[in-house]
């Protein structure tokens, strides 16, 4: 309860996106941040905002946006002495990240989606099995959740009945409940946002593994 929350967001819509959620949750729990600090896609140096961050005293990082970036942030951190922690967000969830960071990534905690290829369900066989044949690797949870995208539209397509318009197909999508997908079961709240069952993960070792507190 007493640690310094900062957030270091990408200044794009998905970036600022998580970042206001996640100050959302915080003013309900009556938390506020120390610090507030923005990058650029693209971008390859950070350290002016991780200065500034590590001049607060912070001991907590959340960490937006996507791997390539994270993985200069994290090598930059440390190389500017941050002995915090990193918090982070799905697009975390990258094999080539821990390439790219090295050492830098360990301890990391992120979340996504409880998206498992090794499950049983029949849905999740026949994709998993079908990505392998294609690709020759195990699909990603971003693969999984593009493939349920595209069947919610089907979906939502087939269930709109004629005339087919986008209007009745978007009404469809925002009332669909309970889909069983290879990425898992998906739903949507009364603000259109996707609504999934969430699994910590860390770095541990160099690799992604379930977060055990």
């Amino acid at each position: 309860p007493d640690k310094k929350l900062t957030i270091l967001y990408d200044n794009g819509e998905y970036g600022v996106g998580l970042k206001d959620a996640f100050l959302r949750e915080l003013t309900k729990h009556g938390r506020t941040l120390v610090a507030e600090e923005a990058y650029l896609a693209g971008g390859t140096d950070f350290r002016t905002q991780l200065t500034s961050i590590i001049r607060r005293k912070a001991d907590v990082i959340y960490l937006v946006g996507y791997y390539r970036e994270f993985a200069t942030i994290l090598r930059q951190a440390r190389e500017l002495g941050f002995k915090g922690s990193f918090l982070s967000c799905v697009s975390f969830d990258e094999p080539a990240l821990l390439e790219l960071a090295g050492s830098a990534a360990e301890g990391v905690i992120f979340t996504r989606p409880a998206y498992d290829p090794g499950r049983a369900e029949p849905q999740v066989k026949r994709f998993v099995e079908a990505y392998q044949r294609r690709a020759g690797k195990l699909p990603t949870v971003f693969a999984a959740h593009a493939y349920d995208a595209i069947n919610l539209v089907v979906k939502a397509m087939r269930d709109a009945g004629s005339p087919l318009t986008p209007l009745r197909v978007a009404d469809r999508v925002r009332n669909i409940t309970g889909y069983e997908g290879a990425s898992g079961t998906t739903s949507f709240f009364a603000d259109n946002e996707v609504q999934k069952q969430p699994q910590f993960m860390q770095v541990r070792g160099g690799v992604f593994v379930p977060f055990v507190p």
